[in-house]
């Protein structure tokens, strides 16, 4: 598996990624101090969805090594951050958060792909950065805070 990442797109998903888990450690420093994070490597394999074209076979996979964030608090099962892949239509990557209880999912929103949104219109979201997407009103993405973490952390683990 390859741990020097030459891709640049794949290097800036796992800055990303590695931004994500300092952030998820702040909160987790309020929410629960008790909390024991730990990181895990994990091989990822994906393809490039800019490269697939209709009349060519699918391009080789990409390989590389990322790291997944576990959350072990006192009384309470664990729970995940894990990177899935840096090529997500609409977004560029996707961290699911999985847990006993449920899993959900956050995207990367880039500067260059947000929409500006038209007259009457709800704005699928107004900043860059790490997003969730709501089953109740599924294409909105809602930034990923400490609040949102907090009680997707509850809706996974109990």
């Amino acid at each position: 598996m390859e741990t020097i990442v030459r891709d640049p797109r794949i290097r800036t998903y796992l800055e990303r990624v590695d931004r994500l888990y300092g952030q998820v450690t702040e909160w987790m420093r309020a929410i629960d101090p008790k909390a024991k994070l730990t990181r895990q490597p994990i091989d990822i394999e994906e393809i490039d969805i800019d490269e697939i074209r209709e009349d060519l076979p699918l391009p080789e996979p990409i390989r590389y090594r990322a790291e997944s964030l576990t959350i072990g608090r006192p009384g309470v099962r664990n729970v995940q951050l894990i990177p899935s892949g840096r090529w997500v239509l609409g977004t560029e990557g996707r961290v699911d958060f999985e847990g006993p209880f449920g899993s959900e999912k956050f995207f990367y929103i880039p500067e260059e792909q947000l929409e500006v949104a038209g007259p009457g219109d709800v704005p699928r979201h107004e900043s860059s950065g790490w997003c969730w997407i709501g089953s109740r009103d599924y294409g909105k993405f809602h930034e990923l805070d400490r609040d949102l973490f907090r009680r997707l952390l509850e809706r996974v683990s109990r």
